[in-house]
């Protein structure tokens, strides 16, 4: 049995328009609105046209005004419309179980000790209950099992359940990335960072920048760590050379900049090949004050790519495990994650509270199905660990963003999230619009507020953010106390 992953697809706008001197081919939502004569050109010389001020003309340059009008309201309310939006209900991938072992199967035992464990019982459940071994997670005393008869793995889960020394046994739930891109045609947007000055940023750099000192794992889709704009800032893996040998010892071959775990591969190379990932590392740590392109919350920083999600943005909860796992292994204090689904994963769960029990915090984004997540839950965000931050999108008007999921007693913060500009693949730059876009601000403001005050564990940074934030009367029935995410007022003097 093959693995089943999600498929993602980022689609660009629907909405395209074709244009030459002398007419209009209006292309809107799939529908052809013919080619209205708007004057005349040598190509089209020869045609017969209406003459200037007759019937046909008018109601044709009437037509086509209407048309414009409302390709012009489109594109103004494109940020209105994710390009995603997640499947109604949880999805999982087929055949697939996440098993957590009890603690007392595995308490006092070392790392190492507790993947001779785990191997030890899954041999036993492989003869009982004809099951194989995907992967061990040993940092969380869990286990991803494929059933050798996909359709049977409600009943395997059952009799997982019965065992004695199984906490739980639930399905390995699809996640999928939480983006909308948007294609500015105004040039301005290229000077313009307006989710920067938002926040206050500015008022923040006067008592930090960032610092070398502060890991910050991005899980995601990889970065672009060869970007010119990132390069400067990206984690390097002390015990690592590239040599094509696993120096450290962790089962990763030339980890130099983070791991890639899409597909459950264990690669060293997360090099980004969709463009999510980059976009959010960007915005939490641009090289600043360097002359070049866009500049981070965070002027330096160390970004550590934790690639789970593929090209084509497939991901599952297992991948997103194994990647946590690797970025507290590999000491990460702040997690970005722009992502989610609306499984609830009881294994996730586990995984972030190993997060939390290591003080690292964990920003999430809320997602972008326009739901309100007190009732309709979003996973990881929506998880109640005390580490987790779930933050929603604004606009630059500080209203809610209309894609953004709410909250109010789920979502603790909201940030700028619509046409945010930041680094793409191969030293390009593009606006995205997403509760993603949002995250990497709360991300990249508590990177500042860590390296202000290094002692600060993942509670207490969160504490810091959300004291820190402005109360926006257009929010204060959707997000906690309406908070909008105040960067000048969270890192202390």
């Amino acid at each position: 049995m093959t693995e089943r992953t999600v498929m993602i697809r980022f689609i660009r706008s629907a909405t395209e328009r074709v244009l030459c001197p002398s007419r209009t081919t209006v292309i809107l939502s799939g529908l052809v609105f013919g080619c209205l004569w708007l004057g005349g050109c040598a190509e089209d010389s020869s045609k017969t046209v209406p003459r200037p001020g007759s019937q046909v003309q008018r109601g044709a340059g009437r037509a086509f005004e209407k048309l414009k009008d409302e390709e012009q309201r489109r594109v103004k309310d494109r940020e209105a419309k994710p390009t995603f939006q997640l499947p109604r209900g949880p999805s999982v991938v087929e055949g697939e179980i996440l098993v957590k072992f009890k603690d007392t199967l595995l308490e006092g035992k070392s790392i190492p000790e507790r993947m001779l464990q785990l191997n030890e019982v899954a041999k036993r459940l492989s003869q009982d209950l004809r099951v194989r071994v995907l992967s061990t997670f040993a940092m969380v005393g869990l286990q991803r099992l494929i059933c050798d008869t996909p359709e049977h793995y409600r009943s395997v889960m059952a009799s997982l359940e019965s065992n004695p020394d199984v906490e739980f046994a639930e399905p390995n739930y699809r996640l999928y990335a939480f983006e909308s891109p948007v294609l500015p045609n105004d040039p301005r947007w290229t000077d313009d960072l307006w989710g920067m000055k938002k926040i206050e940023v500015m008022n923040a750099w006067v008592r930090s920048t960032g610092s070398e000192a502060v890991t910050i794992g991005v899980i995601d889709t990889g970065i672009d760590y060869q970007h010119r704009d990132l390069a400067q800032n990206m984690w390097k893996n002390p015990g690592e050379k590239v040599n094509g040998q696993d120096d450290d010892g962790n089962g990763i071959v030339d980890d130099i900049h983070g791991a890639n775990f899409c597909n459950g591969a264990m690669s060293g190379d997360p090099l980004d090949d969709n463009g999510h990932g980059s976009h959010v590392a960007g915005t939490v740590a641009a090289v600043g004050n360097n002359h070049l392109d866009v500049v981070g919350a965070n002027w330096k920083a160390q970004l550590m790519a934790v690639k789970f999600l593929c090209k084509d943005g497939s991901g599952t909860t297992a991948d997103a495990i194994q990647a946590i796992q690797y970025a507290l292994s590999m000491g990460a204090q702040i997690l970005n994650n722009s992502w989610g689904g609306s499984g609830f994963s009881r294994a996730l769960e586990a995984a972030i509270k190993e997060a939390d029990r290591r003080g690292v915090l964990f920003v999430a984004a809320a997602g972008n199905e326009t739901n309100d997540n007190d009732k309709v839950p979003s996973y990881p965000a929506s998880y109640t660990v005390p580490n987790v931050i779930a933050v929603g999108a604004t606009t630059q008007e500080d209203g809610l963003a209309s894609f953004s999921n709410w909250g109010l007693k789920s979502v603790q913060i909201a940030a700028p999230g619509v046409s945010i500009l930041s680094t793409i693949p191969g030293d390009r730059l593009d606006s995205f619009s997403g509760t993603s876009m949002a995250t990497p601000h709360v991300t990249g403001c508590a990177g500042l507020v860590k390296a202000r005050n290094p002692s600060l564990q993942g509670r207490e940074l969160k504490e810091v953010v959300l004291n820190g934030a402005d109360k926006i009367g257009s929010l204060r029935e959707r997000i906690t106390d309406g908070r909008r995410l105040n960067c000048g007022n969270s890192v202390p003097f």
